[in-house]
C-alpha cells in the first residue's frame, strides 16, 4: 500500500507540473506576449524575482481575462503542486535516509524541514501573486510587488536547496551501492 501511495504522489506531482509547464503557463505567456510584452514569463517562472515595473507590465499585458485565468486555472494547479512537490521531496529524503539505515524520528524531522520549506514558500508566493492579480495594474503597489518578488526568490532557493540535498543523497546512496557491488564482484 505504501508503494502505491508513493507512486501516486510522484505521478500526481509530475502530472500537475507537466500541466503547468505545457499548458497553463504557456497559455498565460501567450496572452501577455500577444499584448506586446517582450518578457512574458509569469511570476512563478522568475526565480530571481521582479520589480514593480515588471509586475505592473505583466498585469497590464494579461488584461482582466488573463488575470482571471491566472487566478482560476494556474493558481489552482499551483496550489496542488507545492503540496505534492513537498510530499515528493519528503518521500525522496526519507528514502535516502533508509538507504543509510537512519530512519528515526530525528531523520524524519530532518527530511520534513526542506520539504515543508519548499511547499510553504511556494504557497506563500502564490498568495502574494494572487493579491497582485486581484489588485490589477492600476492598484498594485510597490509593497505588493516587493513582497511577491521576495517570496519568489525564497521559494526558488528553498526548492533548489531541497532538490540539491535530495540529489546529493541519492548520488551518495548510489555510490555506496555501487562500491558495495564492486567489492563483491570486483577482481
Amino acid at each position: 500500500m505504501k508503494r502505491i501511495l508513493t507512486a501516486f504522489v510522484l505521478a500526481a506531482t509530475l502530472a500537475v507540473y507537466a500541466a503547468m509547464l505545457a499548458w497553463s503557463l504557456p497559455s498565460l505567456s501567450a496572452i501577455a506576449a500577444g499584448n506586446g510584452l517582450v518578457d512574458a514569463r509569469m511570476f512563478d517562472m522568475r526565480p530571481a524575482g521582479y520589480d514593480f515595473e515588471t509586475s505592473k507590465a505583466l498585469l497590464t499585458a494579461l488584461g482582466e481575462p488573463g488575470r482571471d485565468w491566472y487566478l482560476s486555472v494556474q493558481q489552482r494547479l499551483d496550489t496542488a503542486f507545492p503540496v505534492l512537490n513537498g510530499l515528493s521531496i519528503f518521500i525522496g529524503l526519507t528514502f535516502v535516509a533508509r538507504q543509510f539505515r537512519k530512519t528515526n524520528a530525528l531523520t524524519t524531522a530532518f527530511a520534513a524541514i526542506p520539504a515543508l520549506a519548499a511547499a510553504g514558500f511556494d504557497l506563500a508566493e502564490n498568495a502574494a501573486v494572487a493579491v497582485m492579480l486581484r489588485a490589477g495594474p492600476n492598484a498594485v503597489t510597490t509593497e505588493m510587488a516587493a513582497s511577491a518578488s521576495a517570496l519568489s526568490i525564497v521559494k526558488s532557493a528553498a526548492v533548489t536547496c531541497s532538490l540539491v540535498l535530495l540529489l546529493a543523497g541519492l548520488a551518495f546512496a548510489g555510490y555506496r551501492y555501487w562500491r558495495k557491488g564492486e567489492g563483491i564482484h570486483g577482481s
